[in-house]
C-alpha cells in the first residue's frame, strides 16, 4: 500500500471518531439550568367572597315584645303566622319612611284552600299596623291590602308620604292577614326606631360597599332593604344571595322561598 494512501485512511478514520465523539457530547450534555419560562398568563386569583356583616348597636336597648302578640283567630287560616324581617337586637333607620319587609309563607289557591297545607284563598288581603311602642298610639294603619298571589316570599310595606317616623321614638309595627271572613292570622311584632342623629341613606339604588356601610353602622332596615334591592336587580348573583340568607337567618325565619315581590311602590 502506497504511502499516499495510508494517510488517506488515517485521515478518514479520524474524521469519523472525531464526529462520533462530538454525538457522545451532545447526547450527555446537561440541560439548561435555567430553561426560558413559559409565556402562558397567569391565571388570576378567586377574589374573596364579601359578607355583609350587621353590628347592632348598643343604643338600641331591648324593648320585651308582648307575647300575645301573634295569633291566630278561626279555622280557616293556616297555623303558621307571618313573620316580619327585623332584627330585635337592632332595629335603627336612618329614615323618616323606611321600607319594612315581611315574609308571606302561604300559597294562593283559587279553589277551597286548605290550611293544613299552608294554603289560603285567592280572596285573601292583608292589613299593616304601625304604633307607638309605649303609648300605643297608632301612626298608621293599612287595611285591604292585596295579598300578592304570587307567595310565598317576601314583600315589602312602606308609609304613606303623609306619616313619617318621630325621631327617638320605639315603634312596632304588625302585619296581619285575613284569610277569609272572621279568620285572621297576625305576626309577632317587629321593631323600628328613627334616629336623626345618624348617617342619612341615600335614595338611590344601593351599592355592595353603602349596605357594608349601613351593617357596620347598625341601620338595619337599610341594610336589609338594600340587599334586596340588589338582589331584585341581579337575582342570579350568589354572593348577593348568601349574605341575604345570612340576615335573614339572624331574624330566624325559616323560609320556603326566596321570591321578592313588592306590595307598595
Amino acid at each position: 500500500m502506497s504511502s499516499y494512501f495510508r494517510r488517506l485512511c488515517l485521515s478518514i478514520s479520524m474524521l469519523v471518531l472525531s464526529s462520533g465523539m462530538g454525538f457522545v457530547n451532545s447526547a450527555i450534555a446537561k440541560p439548561n439550568a435555567n430553561p426560558t419560562r413559559s409565556n402562558r398568563p397567569s391565571r388570576p386569583k378567586p377574589e374573596k367572597p364579601r359578607t355583609i356583616t350587621f353590628n347592632p348597636p348598643a343604643s338600641s336597648g331591648s324593648p320585651t315584645l308582648r307575647s300575645t302578640d301573634g295569633s291566630r283567630n278561626g279555622n280557616r287560616c293556616p297555623s303558621q303566622l307571618p313573620q316580619v324581617v327585623t332584627y330585635s337586637q337592632g332595629f335603627q333607620t336612618s329614615l323618616k319612611r323606611p321600607t319594612f319587609w315581611v315574609y308571606l309563607p302561604y300559597t294562593v289557591v283559587d279553589r277551597a284552600a286548605d290550611p293544613q297545607q299552608n294554603e289560603i284563598s285567592q280572596n285573601a288581603w292583608m292589613q299593616f299596623i304601625v304604633r307607638d311602642y309605649n303609648s300605643r298610639k297608632i301612626l298608621h294603619e293599612e287595611k285591604r291590602i292585596a295579598y300578592p298571589r304570587s307567595s310565598p316570599g317576601f314583600a315589602n310595606l312602606a308609609l304613606p308620604e303623609s306619616k313619617q317616623l318621630s325621631p327617638n321614638v320605639t315603634y312596632e309595627w304588625v302585619v296581619e292577614i285575613h284569610c277569609e271572613p272572621r279568620s285572621t292570622v297576625m305576626s309577632k311584632p317587629g321593631l323600628i326606631k328613627y334616629l336623626d342623629s345618624v348617617t342619612k341613606s341615600t335614595g338611590n339604588l344601593p351599592t355592595f360597599e353603602q349596605i357594608e356601610d349601613y351593617g357596620q353602622n347598625g341601620l338595619w332596615y337599610e341594610t336589609i332593604d338594600g340587599l334586596f334591592t340588589l338582589k331584585q336587580q341581579a337575582p342570579n348573583d350568589q354572593q348577593l344571595s348568601e349574605n341575604l340568607k345570612q340576615l335573614i337567618e339572624l331574624t330566624g325565619i325559616s323560609t320556603q322561598s326566596d321570591r321578592i315581590f313588592y306590595t307598595k311602590e
